[in-house]
């Protein structure tokens, strides 16, 4: 059908790693998945490997989602970029967040307990790649 998408998902919450894999293993069965839950290893990969799609969690240990989006952006700027969060304190609401996440280029900027209903934008999004 087409090439073999490399999606990077980063979460350092172990639960909501596994319900990303899942969603994105049944949006785009034949892509290479790769997981991690720790953002520095995630940064590393980023250095080595060309990322069609990345899904970070916004707030994560020593290097946040806006980082790795950042540098993500830098070595490939068509990556398509998903920032999911639970939820950011520093911001007041939701269009604080958009502005911010859209700032290093993110495509999508959710909560995780809206995931779900954003999903049909992501699919359509990511389905015009494969």
């Amino acid at each position: 059908m087409g090439k073999e998408l490399s999606v990077l998902i980063v979460d350092d919450c172990n639960s909501s790693l596994l319900v990303l894999k899942e969603v994105f293993s049944q949006i785009l069965p034949k892509s290479n998945l790769l997981c991690f839950q720790n953002s520095e290893e995630a940064m590393e990969t980023l250095a080595l490997l060309r990322v069609d799609i990345l899904v970070t969690d916004l707030v994560m240990p020593n290097i946040s989602g806006y980082e790795l989006l950042s540098k993500a952006k830098e070595i490939n700027n068509e990556t398509i970029g998903i920032l999911v969060t639970a939820g950011d304190p520093s911001f007041a609401d939701m269009n604080d967040l958009l502005a911010c996440g859209h700032s290093v280029g993110a495509n999508y900027c959710i909560r995780k307990t809206h995931f779900i209903a954003d999903l049909d934008k992501i699919k359509d999004e990511v389905s015009k790649l494969h």
